[in-house]
């Protein structure tokens, strides 16, 4: 490896070189063909001013994850194809982000939970983190960072699993919740809202759906993760049935890697960064990463003011700058983000 001692920034890239070569993918979109339920827009790839690579997503909606559902048969459809973007441009935008962390005085660091920070379980409450992960969170809090863990589960089951001491500042229930100090705060709902809600449960919960439902301030999400094809067709099909009548201008259904989910408009995960970011200096290098479709308006937010992270083990259509395959590739960036913040320090 060459280093430089008269040029730190080309001392920096090349100590990062060998870091970027062993996890640089590149993102997927799309191709331009027609899609049963997306509207096409275009998009394109284009510089952000300096902060790295921007994309514009080309559909004005994010599809569901894997096979599409066709609503009015309720049969699966394969996934259409997807194109690559050019590796050189991913790898410019991670090393020039890796440079602005280096000469940045603050950073800060927004992360999904599941199928980000931990793998994915049946069981919902075994979900915890990666090797690695719990001691690369602690060590960047150490350095000074701002660390933001925003889920669509409760905070208070995010910072169980977790279990870190001091805690990071914790959003949950995709905003509507905000867990920070010890100190749980929550906003609230319209009431027909809530009533909508309670009415989509009880009705999947009279057919028997009980032990699938998860039960959330602002949203009520239907699980089928670990059933057979026939089960996981019952369950979208009551689901469907359930939720459909309570959907309108404030309450909308989502579908979410392993369940449907009904939540409350006027908050998500895009909402909630738009929020963090306007309390900070333009200036300030941050990134999200996350795994989801619901971690979409996260990196839809972010993106012109930072780093989008796709972390899941395949790439998908998505507005993010840049895939990881976790675990591995998840714990090399926590790797970049020390050594950078170490260097400055």
């Amino acid at each position: 490896m060459i280093k430089s001692n008269n040029n730190p920034v080309k001392e920096i890239i090349n100590e990062e070189v060998s870091l970027f070569s062993m996890w640089i993918r590149s993102v997927r979109r799309r191709a331009a063909r027609p899609v049963s339920g997306v509207r096409s827009t275009g998009g394109d790839v284009r510089g952000s001013g300096g902060r790295g690579l921007a994309i514009t997503p080309p559909m004005e909606e994010i599809p569901v994850d894997g096979p599409l559902i066709d609503e009015q048969s309720l049969t699966i459809e394969p996934a259409p194809p997807m194109l690559g973007l050019p590796p050189a441009s991913i790898a410019g935008a991670l090393l020039e982000f890796g440079i602005t962390l280096a000469s940045a005085s603050q950073r800060v660091l927004m992360l999904d939970y599941d199928g980000t920070l931990a793998p994915f379980k049946v069981e919902r409450m075994e979900a915890t983190p990666y090797d690695g992960v719990r001691e690369a969170v602690a060590q960047i809090m150490a350095m000074g960072d701002r660390v933001v863990i925003i889920s669509g589960r409760l905070a208070t089951e995010v910072a169980t699993l977790i279990n870190l001491d001091p805690m990071p500042e914790i959003w949950g229930c995709h905003g509507w919740e905000r867990l920070v100090g010890g100190e749980l705060s929550r906003l609230p709902l319209a009431p027909k809202q809530s009533e909508r809600l309670f009415k989509a449960g009880y009705t999947l919960k009279n057919e028997g759906f009980q032990s699938r439902l998860e039960y959330k301030h602002g949203s009520l999400a239907l699980h089928w993760r670990g059933t057979t094809e026939d089960e996981k067709s019952a369950i979208l099909t009551a689901g469907l049935r359930a939720m459909e009548p309570a959907s309108g201008v404030d309450m909308k259904m989502h579908r979410f890697d392993g369940g449907l989910e009904l939540r409350a408009t006027g908050r998500d995960k895009g909402v909630v960064v738009k929020e963090i970011l306007s309390g900070l200096d333009p200036k300030t290098p941050v990134a999200y990463l996350g795994d989801d479709l619901t971690d979409e308006d996260a990196f839809r937010a972010v993106q012109s003011r930072g780093l989008g992270v796709l972390v899941r083990p395949e790439p998908r259509e998505t507005a993010a700058s840049v895939w990881l395959k976790p675990p591995e590739e998840l714990i090399e960036f926590f790797g970049l983000w020390l050594k950078s913040t170490q260097r400055k320090s």
